[in-house]
């Protein structure tokens, strides 16, 4: 039972999305952030290209994200995924 002022959902989520933190491998470079239902991939690479087709990995694969989502029976609202690339060099000219 859920104590006053606490939604009883409020206390499933931290338990249900425990499992996202197996998915990546931190020795490899990636990372998961959880803040009660939001989520936030990270991993680094020697460019975009890699570094997309590694998230496309963590995402896709027989144990990634997505077979999460089926396996705990969650849909992730694609339209507000965002993808932010950053990299070390700077410029001095506006894009």
């Amino acid at each position: 039972m859920s104590r006053p002022g606490r939604p009883l959902l409020r206390n499933l989520l931290p338990n249900n999305n425990a499992d996202l933190m197996k998915i990546p491998i931190p020795r490899l470079g990636e990372c998961i952030l959880l803040f009660v239902d939001d989520a936030a991939v990270i991993t680094t690479r020697k460019d975009f290209p890699e570094t997309h087709a590694k998230l496309q990995d963590i995402m896709n694969n027989t144990e990634g994200i997505f077979k999460w989502a089926r396996d705990h029976n969650c849909e992730f609202g694609i339209e507000k995924f965002q993808l932010l690339d950053i990299n070390k060099e700077t410029s001095t000219e506006p894009s």
